[in-house]
């Protein structure tokens, strides 16, 4: 089955989840010291970008005043000066020339006086006052709570157990208890903490009777834009656990806040964290792409009769969670194709594999699927990550991988006398 990636691994780890069952309740500390070193601040949501203030003048000035009438006749009176102009109501660009003098009549009076100009100009309106910048966002190296044995299975995470900002605030109903976002905009932010850098898949459990949605971050970097909260009948007893997102996690302490996105949020009961895995088996085994953990802008496709994960031509990547029986070693195949070539970064628990080889290419997109590409590596027993991750690009659609084990050498022969 195939499928395309995005996202690197090591330095830029965005960060995953998925929907499980409900297992182990893990209490993150209400009170967690938290040491800021590299950059999520402790209010996570960022405030509204202020406004310009309006600079327009009021009304324009007044005309100018007429001028005064032709020629009179000879020896009669002069004509009477124009008329001043009109002011004007309110302040703003100036008015209009001074009408021109009239002339005087022939052997009369001296020509009228020219009408006065408008009202000067108005004055220009009061600059608006920017808006403040949100504090840059902190990681932490320190305070995070480790949340369990995922490989032996889901664990849970509560959700009053984080710290809380905005209007987020505890609460309880018939026994559970959870966090309402009291109508308005805030955060629940947990520090957790991973045995080493991978892939997680995190699944909300909530409830409410309107369709909300909310913003996701992964150590200071947009796991979710919006990760769509659905109706479950009510706003305390109805909860699901049907949202999930892929996000990244490095060894040691994470951020991960979860917070409004320009409105209010559902009420959350817990989080839980898994990491599907691909159970080895002595000889050939087959771990499919559409089963890892895909992060970044993999999507799950089938060109009958295969299953693929496709890049949409963006950065992502996959993670594969290895179970092998016992501690040796395994050739691991890739199977992929493209129209065009493109590269990838491999990781195997946390290592990256020197020299991976080029990924040729293939008469399309999911016609005519490779398997040309073998690495050899040294997995322990039990759970191992393997990451299959974009290299500054986007990158082929990925089948599956085949392992096959080459189990462990014997003990050498006693040498001839």
């Amino acid at each position: 089955m195939t499928h395309r990636f995005s996202a690197r691994f090591a330095a830029r780890f965005p960060f995953a989840a998925l929907a499980l069952p409900n297992v182990t309740r893990v209490g993150l500390a209400a009170a967690l010291v938290v040491t800021a070193v590299s950059a999520c601040s402790s209010d996570p949501t960022p405030p509204a970008q202020s406004q310009a203030g309006s600079s327009s003048g009021g009304v324009s000035g007044g005309s100018g005043g007429s001028g005064g009438s032709v020629l009179s006749t000879a020896g009669s009176p002069a004509v009477p000066a124009g008329t001043a102009g009109t002011p004007s109501s309110a302040a703003g660009s100036g008015g209009a020339s001074a009408g021109s003098s009239g002339q005087g009549g022939n052997g009369g009076a001296t020509a009228g006086g020219g009408g006065a100009g408008g009202v000067s100009a108005g004055t220009g309106g009061t600059a608006g006052t920017g808006g403040v910048a949100p504090p840059p966002c902190m990681l932490v190296d320190t305070g995070g709570v480790a949340f369990g044995d995922v490989a032996a299975g889901p664990q849970e995470v509560q959700a009053e157990s984080a710290m809380l900002s905005g209007t987020a605030a505890k609460a309880s109903h018939l026994g559970v208890d959870y966090v309402d976002m009291v109508g308005g905009e805030g955060a629940l932010t947990w520090l957790l903490e991973s045995p080493d850098d991978g892939a997680y898949k995190i699944t909300f459990r909530y409830t409410q009777m309107e369709g909300r949605d909310m913003a996701l971050d992964a150590n200071c970097t947009l796991a979710s834009a919006s990760l769509p909260f659905m109706v479950t009948g009510d706003w305390d007893t109805t909860f699901k656990a049907d949202v999930s997102q892929s996000v990244l996690f490095r060894k040691g302490t994470n951020k991960l806040v979860l917070r409004t996105n320009g409105g209010s949020g559902p009420n959350f009961d817990k989080l839980i964290l898994s990491r599907p895995t691909c159970d080895l088996k002595p000889g050939e085994s087959t771990c499919e792409a559409e089963d890892a953990l895909i992060t970044g802008g993999g999507v799950v496709l089938t060109n009958a009769p295969v299953t693929y994960v496709d890049w949409q031509g963006k950065e992502g990547s996959l993670w594969w969670y290895l179970k092998a029986p016992a501690a040796g070693t395994y050739d691991i195949t890739f199977h992929y194709a493209q129209k065009e070539q493109r590269d990838m970064d491999v990781t195997v628990n946390g290592t990256k594999v020197p020299n991976f080889p080029v990924l040729k290419t293939t008469p399309d997109w999911n016609v005519g699927w490779l398997g040309d590409v073998t690495i050899t590596v040294a997995l322990k027993a039990g759970v191992n990550s393997l990451g299959l991750a974009t290299n500054g690009g986007s990158g082929p659609n990925f089948d599956k991988i085949t392992l096959s084990d080459m189990g462990t050498g014997g003990a050498g022969g006693a040498g001839g006398l």
